[in-house]
Formats: C-alpha cells, structure tokens, sequence
C-alpha cells in the first residue's frame, strides 16, 4: 500500500532592496560629474525616483551624473512605486563630499632634474598634471615666475600670467648654458570647482 505525506514548504517574501554605486570610486568630487549606476532589485526603472540632497542629480534608467559644489556630504535616496500612486523609500546612501586633489606641475613633462640644454630652450609653456584620477579634471596655471641661475652670474627673476613663457622669458631661457638653474616657482592653477591650488616648484639642471 502506497503511503502519500504532504509537504509544506515556507516561502519569505523579501522586502524590495536598492542599491547606488559610483561608478569611479566612493567619493563625489566637487566640479565634475560623478557617474552613478542605480539599480533596484524587482523594481522596473521607470518605477524608481532617485533624489539627492547636497548636490544635483541628472539622468535617468539607472544611469545618473550627480554634481557636488562644497566639501561635506550628500545624500542619495531610492524610492520605488510599490502601488499606484504609493512610494516606498528603498535605501538612504551617504557619500563623502571632496575636492579634486592637486595637480602636479611640470616643465617638459618633468617636475625637476636635469635635462638637456636644447630641450630646454624648445618648451614654450608650464602645465598642471593630474595623474593617478579617474575624473576629468583639467587645471589651468593662472601664474609663475621662473628663475634663471646661471654659474657665477646674478640670477634673473621673471613673473608672468598665465602658463605661457613671456617673450623676457622666452628670451633669457634661451641664452642659458650647461650648469644653468631654471626654477619655475609661485605657480597658481585654477581647476573646475574653481579654487586656485598653489604647485610645486620645478627645479631643472641644463646639461
């Protein structure tokens, strides 16, 4: 004779979840756009309301550009339409607020050393570096001045505005010879969140 149990099998109903992750790394910079993916789970996108406070958020389908402009945090919230007309918040996502970090000034591609005399006397201009960020993020220098040292001469001291050599610098960088110093110092370069970064010196060697 056949025996016939019955099952019982309990089902858990998950509440629906939602997740926001940058798309670069776990901070939003000020003065670029922070790529942002959105998803939540068993929710169609066009379900889903995403707003920010702190900043300002574009996009859409879970695909959102979120722009910051002060130093803090901000704060990214998910809610979804579980029933005509009824929103239920999914998740509550705190994000650290930075500045672009420094760029890195460089002459000839270098920030100090020593270089060829003829290589020195062909650059014409000084430029800000980010390296090392997934952003970007262009820097413009406001301002330098640089100093010719050469051996046993009085050193000559030029200032200039913007990251161009003045036709004085241009001139005097071309009359150095092999043991000359030239220093580019004082340097000043404005970004996209708009502050002006003070640099580092460049300090080269004509050989």
């Amino acid at each position: 004779m056949k025996e016939y149990r019955t099952a019982t099998q309990t089902y858990q109903v998950a509440r629906p979840s939602a997740v926001v992750s940058p798309d670069k790394i776990n901070v939003l910079y000020i003065g670029v756009d922070n790529p942002l993916s959105v998803s939540a789970a068993g929710t169609p996108t066009d379900k889903v309301k995403v707003s920010m406070t702190g900043g300002s958020l574009s996009g859409s389908g879970g695909k959102y550009i979120a722009r910051v402009s002060s130093p803090g945090t901000a704060r990214i919230s998910i809610a979804a339409e579980v029933a005509p007309g009824k929103m239920q918040t999914l998740s509550t996502t705190e994000f650290r607020v930075k500045r672009i970090p420094d760029p890195i000034a460089k002459f000839a591609g270098k920030t100090g050393g020593s270089m060829a005399t003829v290589a020195l006397k062909a650059q014409n201009a000084i430029f800000a570096k980010l390296d090392n960020f997934d952003f970007d993020a262009n820097f413009k220098i406001t301002k330098f001045t640089m100093i010719i040292a050469k051996p046993r001469a009085d050193a000559i001291v030029l200032s200039t505005s913007g990251n161009q050599l003045s036709s004085s610098m241009a001139s005097a960088l071309n009359g150095i010879t092999t043991g000359t110093r030239v220093i580019f110092d004082n340097i000043v370069a404005v970004g996209p969140d708009g502050t002006s970064r003070p640099l580092n010196a460049v300090a080269l060697t004509a050989k």
